[in-house]
């Protein structure tokens, strides 16, 4: 399923970079149907678990977020072949 970028304003895109999960939330819960969020992680040894993390905080910050029927998604795709200094975590609403 392909999904629409939301554009932040500047001020909610500082918010997403420099919030607290709390803030983060009001501003994906903006997200229509079939809009996403992509954030950027540099990649570490560790990548993956920061970013579980931050979607575990996003969750007990009150997103219903995870798999199934819950109202957000998320995917950790691999970083293109040569490419792979950064992984993106896409968060999706899908109703």
């Amino acid at each position: 399923m392909s999904f629409r970028e939301y554009k932040p304003t500047i001020d909610e895109e500082l918010t997403l970079m420099e919030g607290s999960e709390v803030d983060v939330v009001e501003i994906l819960k903006r997200l229509k149907p079939g809009e996403s969020y992509t954030r950027n992680y540099i990649t570490t040894q560790d990548a993956v678990q920061r970013m579980e993390r931050y979607v575990g905080r996003l969750r007990e910050s009150d997103l219903d977020i995870g798999k199934g029927d819950l109202t957000f998604g998320y995917k950790m795709p691999l970083p293109e072949k040569y490419k792979g200094s950064f992984r993106q975590l896409i968060i999706f609403r899908r109703k």
